[in-house]
């Protein structure tokens, strides 16, 4: 006597058991085929404070929207993306500190948003704002006080033993960036949990990044750091797929 489901043909298959993703290799892809290339979407996220950094060190000047523009240009023309697609560009900054403040030694007051640092950082981040596919994604910047630059330091202490005075000029405003770092992790779980784009690119020297780059993988993308030819931790290296040195 034949079981019931084959006398009437009906074919009855066990469950395949879920096989778990690699985080290193991806498990499928959901680029398009151009042209017979497989071409991917790519986010490129970059933390600003870090890249505008950098750039100044390159150039020797505060960098404008189209320097930013430009650089993620030549990302693209990389190795590891030259057949893929730009989907967005994610920038991650602070607005300028607009808050009036005194100087600790001369009792100076300082209006922080008419200086030049904050009337340039405005005019980039219009500019840069209105580029295609560009997203602004802002943080806030907290004051925090007075404090000596680390380099000035050892300065400063030899003009103290020698019976100098401290200058109003040895001293900096302390302002520290908020809300940037997490809006980062965010964007990454977003981009990655909706399948939005197929590779990342992370441009940043922080190792708090690492926990959101381990989520990408293991959802399945590709994700690359772009460290700028900076020396980097080590663990940002080994967690990501591949470093694109731009």
């Amino acid at each position: 006597m034949f079981p019931l489901w084959e006398r009437f043909g009906v074919a009855i298959h066990s469950e395949p058991k879920q096989l778990e993703r690699s985080e290193s290799k991806p498990e499928q892809s959901f680029g398009a085929t151009i042209g017979g290339w497989m071409t991917c979407k790519v986010a490129i996220l970059i933390d600003g404070g870090f890249l505008k950094s950098r750039l100044k060190e390159v150039h020797r000047k505060f960098p404008t929207g189209s320097d930013i523009v430009k650089y993620c240009d030549n990302v693209m023309k990389s190795e590891q993306l030259k057949n893929d697609e730009l989907f967005r560009i994610y920038y991650y900054d602070c607005w300028p500190y607009h808050g009036q403040v005194t100087n600790p030694v001369d009792g100076q007051l300082m209006d922080c948003s008419s200086t030049a640092a904050a009337l340039n950082g405005e005019q980039f981040l219009k500019e840069l704002s209105l580029k295609p596919k560009v997203a602004f994604r802002k943080g806030e910047l907290s004051y925090e006080g007075w404090r000596i630059e680390s380099q000035k330091i050892r300065k400063v202490l030899d003009k103290i033993n020698r019976g100098g005075r401290i200058e109003p000029d040895d001293f900096k405003i302390d302002l520290k960036q908020k809300r940037v770092d997490i809006k980062i992790g965010l964007d990454i779980a977003w981009l990655s949990s909706k399948r939005i784009v197929d590779k990342i690119v992370l441009v940043t020297s922080d190792t708090d990044f690492i926990p959101a780059i381990k989520f990408a993988r293991r959802e399945g993308l590709i994700v690359f750091l772009c460290p700028m030819r900076q020396t980097v931790n080590q663990d940002l290296v080994i967690h990501s797929d591949d470093v694109i040195n731009v």
